[in-house]
């Protein structure tokens, strides 16, 4: 069951933490996703959070 209704959504929220914020806006909702549903404890995420989420207020800071 949890395969089946809570992997897709895991996966989901994985992939949005990869992909690159556009905006401030997009980069808080990522930071606020990882944090609540504790991305940064899940064994399946390629990289860590917390340097996702700093290259994106990086890049944002930086106006590329």
């Amino acid at each position: 069951m949890t395969e089946r209704y809570c992997e897709p959504y895991w996966q989901a929220a994985r992939d949005l933490a990869m992909t690159p914020a556009p905006t401030l806006a997009a980069a808080l909702f990522k930071d606020r996703v990882i944090e609540t549903d504790e991305l940064d404890n899940d064994g399946k995420m390629p990289r860590d959070c917390f340097e996702i989420v700093a290259e994106d207020f990086t890049r944002l800071e930086a106006g590329s």
